[in-house]
Order: structure tokens, then sequence, then C-alpha cells
């Protein structure tokens, strides 16, 4: 195998942008629960994909952990939350505080946007965008902003990764 999408989804998204990427690259995507050593020793090329929660990307623990394995082999991370693809700064910022171990330059980071359907969210998720919309009453624009529910999906965005996977 010449390279495996690894991803950590919490509500699907993730999920399916690493599952379409490995379609197109002729890869194989995994959740980072079921990648052991045999994959990382079988495999050339890494693709890192998580979801991104109130800045925290959830594959953090598992890729520092992974770290040394990751280094040479990880060759783009994607990161994936309810704000638009369309504001990189923020996807590099989130990457590079999250994942800085891994020394990425920012043509190796993505950011694309997925979905917040918040009456989906279970759980924490749920709880807090209970406790905005009880804390933010007053503010109605910031209120819309922050608690409507979006779809920011589009394979689209995955051309330009694939584009770089290929000419790197």
């Amino acid at each position: 195998m010449s390279g495996l999408v690894i991803y950590n989804s919490k509500y699907g998204s993730t999920k399916e942008y690493a599952v379409e990427l490995a379609k197109k690259m002729k890869w194989e995507a995994l959740s980072y629960k079921n990648v052991n050593a045999g994959k990382f020793n079988e495999t050339k090329e890494i693709v890192l994909a998580s979801s991104v929660r109130m800045g925290k990307m959830k594959i953090t623990g598992w890729a520092k952990n992974k770290a040394d394995l990751l280094k040479d082999k990880c060759k783009a991370v994607i990161a994936v939350g309810g704000t638009e693809s369309g504001k990189q700064d923020y996807y590099v910022e989130i990457v590079e505080k999250n994942l800085p171990f891994l020394n990425l330059k920012k043509d190796q980071i993505y950011g694309l946007g997925g979905r917040q359907i918040i009456s989906e969210m279970k759980g924490f998720d749920a709880f807090v965008f209970k406790m905005l919309d009880k804390m933010m009453k007053d503010d109605d624009e910031r209120k819309k902003e922050i608690l409507q529910e979006v779809d920011h999906m589009d394979m689209k965005l995955l051309d330009p990764i694939v584009t770089y996977l290929k000419n790197s």
C-alpha cells in the first residue's frame, strides 16, 4: 500500500472527506482506532484528517503518541470544522497549535468546512450549544452566527489536496 488516510471523525464529515480522498488517491482510509504497527510499516505516505471542536483537533493525542512513526510519512493534514474552508488562516493556526511536533509547512495544511448540525449533537457538544443559547439572549446577530446549523461539506475541496499529494 502506498498511502493511508487516517481520520478521527465525531459526526461523520471528516470520515466522508477521508474516504473520498482515499478513493481519489487509490489509498485506504482508516479510523485512527484501527491503525496498527503493520499499517505504518506498509505505508509510504499518510494524510491525517481530524475534526476540530473548540480549537482542538480530536486526533492530537493519538498523533503525539505516534509522532516518530508519522514524522517522515505525514504528507498533509486536513482539519474539518464548522468554519468554512475559505478561512485557511484559522485552520493553519489550529493545526500548528495542535500538531507542532509534525513540523508541517503551510502548504501541507488544509482546512475543510464540515457540518454543524446542532440538532444532531449529543453529550457535551449539545450541552455547550444549549448553554450558549441561554447566555446569548441579548445578542441576536452573534447568536445567529454561532448557533446556526451549517453544512460546508464540498468534495471539490479535496481536489487541491489530491494535486498536492500527486505532485509531492
